[in-house]
């Protein structure tokens, strides 16, 4: 009875541990994301001047809103990929946990079975 008693403490001290271990994860994560990002090199006007037709204020505008947009879907893509590692790893803990939550199910069905049987005999 106190081998069990240890056993069961020793299970649900592993249990809490792994929720505080996955809410870390989780904290971690969400402080990651909310980094900036450092976003993409600037190119230099002699470099965007290649690319130009005329190079007028208009051309210059709108060259630096591409350059803008271009740094916004940069950033974007960066959080969603920051985003599914995260979700990769949390899911990479949930399924051992659900391994380990296996094993003890298990268990216990064998202890059902065992212990109706003994009532069975008892009838």
């Amino acid at each position: 009875m106190l081998e069990q008693a240890r056993l069961d403490r020793e299970q649900r001290d592993a249990t809490r541990s792994a929720a505080w271990s996955s809410n870390a994860r989780a904290q971690k994560q969400a402080t990651q994301l909310n980094k900036p990002s450092t976003g993409m090199k600037k190119s230099s006007l002699a470099e965007r001047s290649k690319y130009q037709f005329e190079a007028d204020s208009e051309d210059e505008g709108m060259e630096d809103e591409i350059d803008q947009n271009l740094d916004l879907l940069h950033g974007a893509a960066g959080r969603l990929k920051n985003l599914s590692l995260a979700m990769g790893e949390e899911v990479d803990a949930q399924n051992r946990h659900i391994e380990r939550i296996g094993g003890k199910v298990d268990r216990v069905d064998d202890e059902i079975a065992l212990n109706r049987s003994r009532l069975d005999r008892i009838k």
